[in-house]
């Protein structure tokens, strides 16, 4: 799986176009639908390219049978490594039930349906990436990408924003140096492994 790429400021635009493009003319339990996936699919990417580079053992990890299979359990994994914040990984369980409150009902529900309505405005993501994006770019920049926290009458918008700042701060981290891969730590560790990565190569240091 190729490595998800770091965003330039310039590229955020066009992300947050794209991001927009897929739930755009989806209608609500659609746009919760695609919307989530399309995080979780982040999430994945970005787990997979800081894991250990052991393409087995990761596909064991993250296939449907998997200990990292549900996107409940990638945010989890994601948090306890240090690839979310704690706001992230709040607003990334919100938005699972938000996807899950659309997915699991037969009933005729929507964004203003009012349990909905509280998860989309329990969001904070947003008004936070906002705040630092707005310190870091130059004013072209904000110009340009026109970003502004939707008003709050509007649960759809609420979520459709928060779903674009957090699919973005995922990949774009300017706050946050690269984390070594775990592989490289145990290197560090116990000395070069070879080519294959297996606990018999670990041995305590004396």
């Amino acid at each position: 799986m190729p490595k998800p790429k770091r965003l330039t400021l310039q590229g955020m635009s066009d992300a947050l176009v794209k991001i927009d493009k897929l739930i755009k003319n989806e209608p609500d339990r659609g746009a919760a639908l695609v919307g989530v996936a399309y995080l979780d699919d982040t999430l994945r990417s970005v787990l997979r390219d800081y894991l250990v580079q052991d393409t087995r053992i990761l596909d064991c990890i993250f296939d449907r049978s998997g200990t990292a299979a549900t996107f409940s359990a990638k945010i989890d994994l994601a948090y306890s490594v240090g690839l979310l914040h704690r706001m992230q990984f709040n607003d990334l369980h919100t938005m699972r039930k938000i996807r899950n409150e659309f997915a699991h009902s037969w009933d005729d529900i929507s964004f203003q349906t009012d349990n909905i309505k509280q998860l989309c405005f329990n969001l904070e993501h947003s008004i936070e990436w906002l705040s630092q994006l707005k310190k870091r770019v130059s004013d072209e920049v904000l110009k340009k990408l026109q970003p502004r926290v939707p008003d709050k009458s509007n649960p759809r918008e609420f979520f459709r924003f928060n779903l674009m700042s957090i699919g973005i701060g995922l990949r774009y981290r300017p706050d946050i140096k690269p984390l070594v891969p775990r592989q490289e730590v145990f290197r560090m560790e116990y000395g070069p492994l070879g080519n294959e990565w297996s606990p018999k190569h670990l041995k305590p240091k004396a």
